[in-house]
């Protein structure tokens, strides 16, 4: 089993700094890396964000090409995404996952499920109850 650190600074009243959690044989140089590619592609996008949380972990098994996974969830307004991407190397993994999430939101814009303030929240999901009159 391997072992995990997080590590993400106490900065009050930042509740959108990336949590970045490390498997074991991840150097710690990777989570500020990560952090600060997370914390621009968010500020870019202009969407307050729940804390994000990424894990970065590297496989055991020297038979698996790719041995390092990177998982990020991000909460939207209400709206949970989650993208995911293996690397030979960790911060390779990141700049995919980056890369995927970026992809991801564009297509979320483009497709419509966004509104003007981020993602719809659950303040705009129909509610039960009687038709507006």
């Amino acid at each position: 089993m391997s072992e995990s650190r997080t590590d993400h600074p106490q900065v009050p009243g930042r509740t959108s700094e990336p949590i970045v959690q490390l498997g074991t044989g991840i150097g710690p140089d990777l989570a500020a890396y990560a952090r600060e590619q997370l914390s621009d592609l968010l500020s870019r996008r202009g969407r307050p964000a729940a804390p994000t949380r990424l894990h970065v972990v590297r496989h055991g098994d020297p038979a698996v090409a790719r041995p390092v996974s990177a998982r990020v969830v991000v909460d939207l307004d209400g709206t949970t995404v989650v993208v995911h991407a293996d690397a030979s190397r960790p911060r390779d993994a990141v700049d995919l996952l980056v890369k995927r999430l970026a992809h991801r939101l564009e297509h979320l814009a483009r497709s419509g499920r966004e509104g003007a303030h981020g993602l719809p929240g659950p303040h705009l999901r129909s509610q039960p109850g009687p038709p507006p009159p």
